[in-house]
């Protein structure tokens, strides 16, 4: 016969589970409440320059030195196209300060019209007195004293004036976009000023200095 089995002597202590009541303690975890708005992505810009690019000041600068560098070819150009009915052949601009009375309330081309001894050509007339008492000005300033005048008399001057009122244009129009247009991209701004700035299409109105009345206009339409 098999000797008895001792259940006592192997009894199992209950202290000496496999899993004790701490380890049968559930870990909870809190859940995260969904929420509809749509992640940003922030991109670094530290160490890159974006910040101080996008300033007012810096971008100014730069259209201003690139304005400058692409235009400056003008400054020795000679008269051209409607240049000298404009400047050289009217009267009133010769005159200087004191031909300002005479720009203000006559036709733009007024004083060619009574040289050839001809009439109105354009109905309406041309009343763009504004340009015409820049250069009235500048020939008081910087115009030959002389009776004959040079065939190029201050052209010089009035070349680099013209493209000093193309720049400034241009910053109008950038403040103008910055502020009122692109408020959140800066950048955008810029790009497009430095597009319009750069533009063949805007050569003639730069380089011909008859048309700084278009230059003006652009101006104080933008200004206002």
């Amino acid at each position: 016969m098999l000797a008895a089995f001792n259940f006592k002597k192997y009894k199992m202590n209950p202290k000496k589970t496999h899993s004790s009541e701490k380890s049968k303690q559930r870990i909870s975890f809190p859940l995260q409440e969904k929420s509809d708005e749509t992640p940003q992505i922030h991109f670094p810009t530290k160490g890159m320059g974006f910040s101080a690019f996008g300033s007012f000041k810096i971008q100014a600068l730069i259209l201003v030195v690139l304005g400058f560098i692409l235009y400056s070819n003008s400054f020795t150009n000679e008269y051209a196209l409607d240049d000298g009915i404009v400047i050289q052949k009217n009267d009133y601009v010769q005159r200087g300060i004191r031909g300002i009375p005479k720009i203000l309330s006559t036709d733009a081309y007024d004083s060619f019209y009574r040289q050839m001894h001809a009439k109105q050509q354009l109905s309406g007339g041309r009343y763009r007195p504004l340009s015409v008492v820049t250069f009235a000005i500048e020939q008081e300033l910087f115009g030959s004293k002389e009776k004959e005048k040079p065939a190029e008399d201050a052209a010089f001057i009035r070349h680099v004036l013209n493209v000093v009122f193309y720049i400034i244009s241009i910053l109008v129009l950038l403040y103008f976009l910055r502020n009122f247009i692109f408020k959140e991209n800066p950048l955008i701004a810029f790009i497009a000023c430095l597009i319009f700035l750069i533009h063949p299409i805007h050569t003639e109105v730069v380089a011909n200095v008859k048309s700084r009345d278009e230059i003006l206009s652009f101006l104080f339409i933008i200004y206002c």
